[in-house]
């Protein structure tokens, strides 16, 4: 499908609330006047199901379609934009990188004061969320902002918690990661292989359910990790149910003495 027939999909999954919003904003892009953005939109809203030669004849009909490609373009972001600004109402996601961006352009304008205000609102809520990989991305920002602060009376101690915060976090997301590789490893190994009918497959969910990581919750340092080691345990156990449920190939009571429970 060409470009074009993907952003004409785009305009078509967007609801009545998301359209009536994109026309209230066309106008703001609209420095010539002539509102091609808006009338492409029409056009392509208007097509229930894409013909890119019916399309191109619309276009010329209505004489826009000069420079089709750069109004195109223009014509994606704007959407997008309009997909930003309502998703960041309700995606904590969007909202934590809202507040980056917003930092960093008041970092720039050397407002480092209000650069501040706006991280510390993004810190809170990936800390609340328990995101700690956008959390990450808070810290390197507030790290940008904590370089114009060195002469400070109070940039010491400020510099030492934001170090400690930074190591912890990092340990956090390690474990996360490292739950979620055993996670998709045993997601991996049921959907290839199902139960354990042999001794190689038997290994293959042992190695990850032997691992140190699964010995218990309390090694998992997140609700993000707790959820991997939730989810490990009973992808094995409905592994365990196939296997008992079979009743071919080696004893059950064989394999369930063998795996670990």
């Amino acid at each position: 499908m060409s470009r074009s027939g993907q952003i004409h999909q785009l305009i078509n999954g967007l609801s009545r609330g998301e359209k009536r919003q994109f026309k209230l904003q066309a106008y703001k892009y609209d420095k010539a006047g002539k509102q091609i953005s808006q009338q492409l939109f029409d056009i392509l809203d208007a097509m229930k199901t894409w013909d890119e030669s019916d399309f191109r004849g619309r276009v010329k009909k209505a004489g826009i379609d000069k420079s089709l490609p750069v109004h195109m373009n223009s014509l994606l972001g704007q959407v997008l934009a309009v997909l930003r600004s309502k998703q960041a109402d309700t995606n904590i996601y969007f909202e934590i990188n809202k507040l980056i961006e917003e930092s960093m352009l008041l970092t720039i304008r050397d407002e480092f004061d209000l650069a501040q205000i706006r991280i510390r609102r993004a810190k809170k809520l990936a800390v609340e969320s328990g995101l700690h990989e956008k959390l990450i991305e808070v810290l390197v920002q507030e790290r940008k902002i904590m370089q114009n602060m060195r002469g400070r009376k109070d940039y010491t101690d400020y510099r030492h918690r934001y170090f400690k915060e930074v190591k912890d976090t990092i340990s956090l997301l390690e474990n996360e990661i490292d739950y979620f590789n055993l996670m998709e490893g045993i997601f991996a190994t049921y959907y290839s292989i199902g139960y354990p009918d042999n001794d190689d497959e038997l290994s293959r969910y042992a190695e990850i359910m032997e691992n140190p990581l699964m010995k218990d919750i309390s090694m998992a340092q997140s609700l993000s990790a707790q959820n991997s080691y939730y989810a490990i345990h009973a992808l094995y156990h409905q592994s365990l149910h196939d296997l008992q449920k079979s009743g071919t190939g080696r004893t059950v009571a064989r394999v369930l003495h063998q795996l670990p429970m």
